[in-house]
């Protein structure tokens, strides 16, 4: 009878603001009484249903989402179109993954159904078929573009339809968000492609962050462990990883890889390829140091002859999500393939390609240069000095000298934590200033190195009516 009257409710319900939290109560009820046959009749009997108005579609999917862990969207829950990025996605439906997730009592079915069933149901209503599983990883993509960690929406994509609980998702992302582990732009191009359609788990050992880089990350693992003997003759425990799903350019290049002078070995990028780019020759490496490589990669969304636009995780401070401005594929001579800008030259009739704004790598010594370019401005007197005398710190020598001036004057009193603090962070962000500066004056485009291809994976169902009314026998 409880679950009755929660399902008689729903209608009321969800006419009104609809919020996770509004959702969450619900669906843990709904998943606790899955089996309670009153449900499944009424699941049954809305997804058999034509012309549902968009109050019944969203019915169908609060009681598909919690009894059975999947979520059939409808055809009045599309995607929205967005002005700059050109989607987002549904709310109703986002305010759902949102709560099925979170939900405990949900949790063993959504491991499950997260191999089997599309998660954004609203790009499938939007670009139907398998024959548009690009167009949908194009749509998906824009979706999430100008996301970070502080937007309710990106997390889910993390989850893989569930896999991983929206808890961990979240915590994950707020985490790479600060610079913790995780390699953000490789689990964007993973849950964009299993959002869109891409079985990214398919049996595979995975896990919510990717420590073993694009080819593992993307490539759904399996690994084996065996006992071997090691150089000093004593047995010892060997771990191998075998990649199930590869990188699609080897067959396009007849295995030839690229290289830096050889312009003849060419990317071949279209819409819904996930592109990698990683450092050439020396300049291997991330502008941290510590031995990172500069391995990155992103989802093509737009593509015209040699013009692309792509969607890249990582940015900002390592988990936003942004949509690149136009660019366009070229040849760097001793370099390779790489993204570049068209730019006007001063006579306002030719124009070349710049590399200049396009992510870098560095070798050893370029990143030694780096860290000690904020050498001069470790001290306010350096600060002061370099704002006398260079253009990019000019603008920041009024404010700077102000909050320098309130923190001598609010010594001893009970406001001089707070100005010391904001003084700090004013002092922090000129040295990354002149770090940045330093970065962009030295360093190489990365090139790219490989690509994967939508049509190399299985693909998820969609949860329509006959997918239903095989779950419910």
């Amino acid at each position: 009878m409880a679950l009755d009257s929660v399902l008689d409710s729903l209608t009321t319900k969800l006419g009104g603001v609809i919020t996770p939290a509004v959702l969450q109560p619900i669906v843990d009820q709904l998943a606790t009484g899955a089996s309670d046959a009153g449900m499944r009749g009424r699941i049954a009997s809305m997804a058999a249903a034509k012309g549902r108005s968009e109050l019944d579609d969203k019915v169908l999917n609060v009681m598909a989402g919690g009894g059975l862990g999947v979520l059939p969207g409808g055809d009045n829950l599309k995607p929205v179109i967005h002005p700059i990025y050109g989607w987002r996605v549904n709310s109703f439906l986002s305010a759902m993954r949102i709560a099925m997730v979170n939900s405990k009592p949900l949790q063993e079915t959504m491991k499950k159904r997260s191999g089997q069933f599309i998660f954004y149901p609203e790009f499938c209503t939007q670009f139907p078929g398998d024959d548009a599983t690009d167009q949908r990883i194009a749509a998906v993509a824009r979706a999430h573009a100008g996301l970070g960690p502080s937007d309710v929406d990106l997390a889910p994509l993390y989850t893989l339809g569930g896999l991983f609980d929206g808890a961990a998702a979240d915590a994950q992302l707020k985490a790479m968000g600060k610079g913790g582990g995780g390699t953000s732009c490789i689990m964007t191009a993973r849950g964009v492609y299993h959002a869109a359609g891409c079985d990214m788990i398919d049996g595979g050992e995975v896990s919510i962050n990717v420590p073993g880089g694009a080819e593992l990350g993307l490539g759904t693992p399996t690994k084996k462990t065996n006992m071997v003997k090691n150089s000093e003759n004593k047995w010892v425990q060997q771990t191998t990883w075998t990649v199930r799903h590869g990188r699609a350019d080897p067959s396009y290049n007849n295995g030839k890889k690229f290289q830096d002078n050889n312009k003849d070995v060419r990317p071949h990028l279209t819409i819904g390829d996930i592109y990698m780019v990683e450092g050439t020759g020396d300049h291997l490496y991330l502008a941290r140091g510590g031995g990172a490589y500069a391995v990155h990669v992103g989802i093509i969304v737009g593509h015209n002859g040699d013009t692309y636009y792509t969607v890249d995780g990582g940015a900002g401070n390592g988990a936003d999500v942004t949509l690149s401005p136009l660019r366009e594929l070229s040849f760097k001579d001793k370099v390779g393939w790489a993204f570049g800008e068209r730019v006007m030259l001063k006579n306002k009739k030719d124009s070349i390609i710049s590399f200049a704004n396009t992510t870098h790598s560095f070798n050893d010594d370029e990143i030694l240069q780096i860290a000690a370019a904020d050498d001069d401005v470790m001290s306010d007197a350096g600060i002061l000095a370099r704002m006398g005398k260079e253009d990019a710190f000019k603008k920041l020598k009024k404010p700077f000298e102000d909050m320098l001036n309130n923190y001598k004057t609010a010594k001893g009193t009970p406001r001089e934590k707070l100005y010391e603090k904001q003084l700090n962070m004013m002092r922090a962000a000129i040295q990354r200033l002149a770090r940045q500066i330093k970065q962009g004056q030295v360093g190489e485009v990365r090139t790219i190195h490989g690509w994967w291809e939508s049509e190399s994976y299985r693909k998820l169902a969609w949860a329509g009516s006959k997918e239903i009314a095989t779950l419910l026998k």
